[in-house]
């Protein structure tokens, strides 16, 4: 995460009974201390995102506008009156601002909901699971209801990330702001393939480009993952380039323009091979999605 940008922020595992809850992936009772110095201090949290919070909002205060931070840190369940509470490891990181200016250049990227999906990649993907993971539209308190994702290793829901809901940016005054949390253990406990390497092909690929139109609410990681399994097994990499929706597309309706690879291992393929297995493709998404090629 320090590589990729992140600054580690450490806050405090004791909070007030009106931030414990709020972002937490899962909850429970609270825990409360017998003598709390403060009310503000009273409580055991059950999310690191709160604090992070008051961590970006402290620096914008004071004219820090750009803030990447992330935590490592417990949180705590009440497992019951008089036992030890759950204490769980949690991973989570706050995002505004800018994520990168080119002044000279005349380049600006503000933060968005790619910006972190893609950290988050690049962190499953050195954990060599990427390939497991799953983003889900979600709807969550206190986040952006179309800007919300929950996350998922072999569908299991294990953390989310998202946009904070206007009137939660209002309320800690900050600007767009996104906010991911994980469970960190999930992702330790779990088992990843062995390294598999091949040699690089002898033989030269085929891509070919299609373009779908698709209703909006069509999500674009279903309709590529149905391209990858009807092209099996000539088609070796999908990827996606190309979202559009404006004018010269009808009403709720989207589309998706994927890039797709062709090859064997053993053999130069022909052009009618690689049509055939472009028309099934196109065949299955029309079916599955009723999606129509793009004129």
């Amino acid at each position: 995460l320090e590589g990729a940008g992140l600054f580690q922020a450490i806050t405090y595992s004791l909070t007030s009974p009106d931030k414990a809850a709020r972002f937490a992936l899962e909850t429970a009772e609270l825990v409360r201390l017998a003598l709390p110095m403060s009310e503000e201090r009273s409580v055991l949290r059950q999310s690191l995102i709160p604090h992070l919070l008051e961590a970006a909002s402290y620096n914008r205060a004071r004219q820090v506008e750009n803030v990447a931070l992330y935590e490592i840190g417990s949180v705590y369940l009440s497992k019951g009156e008089g036992v030890q509470p759950a204490e769980k490891e949690r991973l989570a990181g706050v995002l505004t601002g800018l994520w990168h200016a080119h002044l000279w250049q005349g380049e600006k990227k503000a933060v968005d909901f790619y910006v972190a999906k893609g950290i988050l990649d690049g962190l499953f993907d050195l954990f060599g699971l990427a390939a497991r993971i799953e983003y889900k539209p979600a709807k969550r308190a206190d986040l952006h209801p179309g800007r919300t994702a929950e996350i998922a290793l072999d569908g299991t829901v294990i953390g989310f990330v998202g946009q904070l809901h206007p009137a939660v940016q209002k309320e800690y005054d900050l600007k767009e702001t996104y906010v991911f949390e994980l469970a960190l253990t999930d992702l330790l406990n779990a088992e990843s393939e062995a390294i598999r390497y091949e040699p690089i092909p002898r033989f030269p690929s085929v891509v070919r480009d299609i373009a779908l139109v698709v209703d909006e609410m069509v999500e674009a990681g279903a309709l590529k993952q149905a391209i990858a399994e009807a092209g099996k097994p000539l088609l070796k990499d999908v990827s996606l380039f190309d979202v559009y929706q404006g004018e010269r597309l009808p009403a709720g309706k989207k589309s998706l323009a994927f890039s797709l690879r062709f090859y064997d291992p053993e053999r130069t393929l022909t052009d009618e091979e690689v049509t055939a297995v472009y028309e099934r493709v196109l065949a299955v998404v029309e079916q599955q999605f009723g999606a129509v090629l793009r004129g």
